[in-house]
């Protein structure tokens, strides 16, 4: 079988998103390369090339180097990578390798060397005080505080729905608000059924069914009616004040958030897109919708993942802290 039937198998029967994503870490990869070592894309990787991409990502590039890829839009910024980004962008090495039918033993990522200096860097980062940013929640106070921000020109008809949307079906991740579809949305008595056709949590595309009511289903409405929108992306681009047949990206999402809470006064560097998730998920905590009812709308699997933050929610209505009341 040839490597190009091969590709389009694996490609065919990988989540879009996900394949989105390792085709980015690896644009990334191979740009750092080329810009630090003049190297072109190659497999297998040497595992002496991905110490060097770990080091330089956890300890901080060459400032020359580090300009040359932020100047040319490769790098969002400058200075050192969070782990968590490191680590993602080795997985989709080593899935690029395994895709290409490379065994591990020749598959750098796989290798006693490259995982022991990512180990090693960790701990350093860690003992140097390097803790993951969690982004805080966006429950419905600030949500409101946010909405009540929009004016009445499309594009903040357009961002107000994104917000209102994501949180109202379930905290939808960036990337499910990105890709959906005019063509999964029903229109019910009261509101809306959104079909996710597919998502992270369900790569079998079995989809499911979640309500669209209240200030969601109106804002919703307003877009459609604005947009003109009759099929494919929902949420579209905006150029020169007019909608372009695009779709936004998941970095649109984040960025409306981080507008939206700098607006309200709150520093935009403690949210992001997943603080809408985290907040659906806190704020039916606060309000004391069982887990089961939520876990419906999020579309998690597992309890050990959605109980954190819907016990941060329901903190304050522990009968323990009114012990001084």
């Amino acid at each position: 079988m040839s490597q190009d039937r091969i590709d389009r198998i694996i490609e065919a029967g990988t989540a879009e998103n996900t394949h989105r994503a390792h085709d980015g870490d690896m644009k990334y990869f191979w740009a750092w390369a080329q810009v630090t070592m003049g190297l072109v894309p190659h497999y297998p990787v040497a595992a002496d090339v991905v110490i060097r991409f770990i080091t330089d990502h956890l300890d901080g590039l060459d400032p020359e180097h580090d300009k040359i890829l932020v100047a040319s839009g490769i790098k969002r910024k400058r200075g050192p990578h969070a782990v968590a980004t490191v680590e993602r962008r080795l997985s989709s090495l080593s899935y690029a390798h395994q895709s290409r039918g490379i065994e591990d033993a020749e598959n750098p990522c796989k290798g006693g060397r490259v995982r022991l200096v990512m180990t090693k860097s960790k701990a350093a980062r860690a003992k140097a005080g390097d803790r993951p940013q969690v982004k805080r929640a966006i429950t419905k106070k600030l949500l409101d505080e946010m909405v009540d921000t929009f004016g009445t020109s499309l594009k903040d008809t357009r961002d107000r729905a994104i917000l209102l949307f994501a949180f109202g079906s379930g905290g939808r991740r960036r990337s499910e608000v990105a890709a959906a579809r005019l063509d999964d949305l029903d229109a019910v008595r009261g509101g809306y059924i959104y079909n996710l056709t597919r998502s992270k949590t369900d790569q079998g595309g079995h989809g499911y069914r979640l309500p669209i009511r209240g200030t969601a289903k109106k804002a919703l409405t307003a877009w459609l009616r604005a947009s003109r929108i009759t099929d494919g992306f929902l949420f579209r681009a905006i150029h020169r004040g007019r909608i372009t047949d695009d779709p936004i990206t998941p970095e649109t999402v984040v960025g409306i958030v981080k507008e939206r809470v700098e607006r309200c006064g709150r520093d935009p560097k403690h949210y992001a897109g997943h603080s809408l998730r985290r907040g659906f998920v806190t704020e039916a905590g606060r309000q004391g919708i069982p887990i089961r009812d939520v876990m419906q709308m999020t579309t998690h699997k597992t309890v050990a993942v959605v109980i954190g933050y819907h016990e941060d929610g329901e903190i304050m209505n522990n009968p323990g802290g009114g012990i001084l009341d």
